[in-house]
């Protein structure tokens, strides 16, 4: 039976830390776009320009 308790042993390690938070550690498709609106001049730059296209559009 040493066998079976191994498996179980396992199982629950593996369960434990599947679900734990810390292997949730990805990030997520807003956040990654958030950093890059804070931390890229380039972005901020295109940003800006497109911001100053805005403004002189006529509003229908």
């Amino acid at each position: 039976m040493p066998s079976v308790r191994k498996t179980v042993l396992a199982a629950i390690l593996v369960s434990a830390t599947a679900l734990s938070p810390l292997a949730a550690s990805a990030e997520t498709i807003t956040g990654a776009l958030a950093k890059a609106y804070q931390n890229n001049s380039q972005l901020n730059s295109a940003r800006a320009g497109v911001r100053v296209t805005d403004e002189g559009v006529a509003i229908a």
